[in-house]
């Protein structure tokens, strides 16, 4: 028996009670052009986990870091690249009600390739 496949967008959305969903891949939301030059200089890198709290219009309110890369421009940086860039379903309450929500994730910070 093949192992279960992970729910579609479509059907994530369709869920009450439900968590607020991403819209877009969370990977989209942070690119290497967003790199500081500081930090690829400084040969910075490292993973960043973080909490978004999500208003009921699916706008991201403000992000917190639960667990630094090591290097707080790095913090900062995703944090204000996914405020900026991520957008959601917000979470919705058992009668289909938009409710604040909250998103955990993590970014990694990997050194782009230099010539």
């Amino acid at each position: 028996t093949p192992p279960p496949r992970p729910p579609t967008l479509a059907e994530r959305l369709a869920q009450r009670p439900r968590e607020a969903v991403a819209l877009e891949e969370p990977g989209a939301w942070i690119t290497p052009e967003d790199y500081p030059e500081d930090s690829v200089e400084r040969v910075e890198f490292g993973t960043v986990r973080y909490r978004l709290a999500i208003e009921r219009d699916g706008d991201v309110d403000h992000c917190v870091i639960l667990g630094s890369s090591g290097f707080e421009e790095l913090d900062e940086r995703a944090c204000d690249m996914i405020e900026d860039r991520a957008r959601f379903a917000p979470a919705l309450d058992a009668s289909g009600r938009p409710i604040r929500g909250r998103y955990e994730g993590e970014h990694r910070w990997t050194l782009p390739f230099r010539r």
